[in-house]
């Protein structure tokens, strides 16, 4: 195609993405309790001390929770980062426990950000995981990684979106050259929050 008839296609579908993806980031101070999902590697314990860091650093308090107490190094790795923001760090063994720290995080006009165990959302889901998800009061938003196959991004990001994620946070951008698995995650229905694009913490979440 010329030089024109390129510029009119991206352009074309520029206009597409536009009319069919939908952004909705965090504003700092976002206050409630947020439970983190998505499959085993996305990401999801690192997103919430990203959250976690940009929230402290704001100035606004943050509670930091573990419901996955049963999988190797998942609680050490969120304490290490609990410790290094100064933040609480709650272990999480049963909903009522969990319902009990939304209601701390309310009353200190805080955040909690709740990480989960990996899971595939589109198979069956372990019982306890199942009873996280239904303790109400907490927004389950979905973590996935944009390295993945596009058809597998799409599957993954529509099962997220059945079991009741509105939102998604996108991970991995620096791993993913083509970025067929980002747009298909776009094209779900659920709003992207953020994405990352780099390996290290301290670089935060971008828009």
């Amino acid at each position: 195609p010329t030089r024109r008839s390129s510029d009119l296609m991206t352009l074309a579908l520029a206009t597409a993405l536009d009319k069919s993806m939908r952004i909705d980031p965090f504003d700092l101070g976002h206050l409630g309790a947020i439970l983190l999902m998505g499959p085993p590697g996305a990401g999801k314990t690192s997103v919430a001390a990203r959250l976690a860091a940009q929230h402290c650093l704001a100035g606004f308090p943050v509670l930091l929770a573990a419901t996955d107490l049963d999988t190797a190094g998942q609680v050490a790795r969120l304490e290490s980062f609990a410790e290094c923001l100064n933040v609480q760090l709650m272990r999480i063994s049963a909903p009522a426990m969990l319902a009990d720290a939304v209601s701390q995080a309310r009353e200190s006009q805080g955040l909690l950000i709740a990480d989960s165990g990996g899971c595939d959302p589109r198979g069956a889901l372990a019982p306890e995981l199942i009873a996280f998800l239904t303790a109400g009061n907490v927004d389950l938003v979905g973590v996935l990684s944009a390295a993945g196959d596009a058809e597998e991004s799409t599957e993954i990001a529509a099962a997220l979106v059945k079991l009741g994620a509105t939102r998604l946070i996108v991970t991995g951008l620096d791993l993913s050259r083509r970025k067929g698995g980002l747009v298909a995650i776009a094209l779900s229905s659920a709003a992207i929050v953020h994405v990352t694009s780099s390996p290290y913490l301290a670089d935060g979440l971008e828009t």
